[in-house]
C-alpha cells in the first residue's frame, strides 16, 4: 500500500488505484479506516481513504455503462 500512496501523492492516480486494489485484496484491513488511522499518519490515512472513494466512484461509473 505504501507504493500506492506514493503514486497517489505524486498524482499518478490510475497507477495508484491499480496498486491500491491489489493491496486491498491481499490485506482487506486497508479498507477499514480505523485500522489505517490507528497505525499510519493522517496523510497516509487520507490518501488511502481518497483512493478507496475514487475506486468506488469508478466502479459505479463502470456499472452504468
Amino acid at each position: 500500500m505504501g507504493h500506492a500512496v506514493d503514486l497517489w501523492l505524486s498524482g499518478e492516480d490510475d497507477k495508484a488505484l491499480e496498486v491500491f486494489v491489489s493491496a486491498a485484496k491481499e490485506q482487506p484491513a486497508w479498507l477499514n479506516p480505523r485500522f489505517v488511522q490507528s497505525f499510519y499518519s493522517p496523510r497516509v490515512a487520507s490518501a488511502v481513504e481518497r483512493m478507496k472513494t475514487e475506486h468506488e466512484k469508478r466502479l459505479r461509473a463502470a456499472r452504468k455503462k
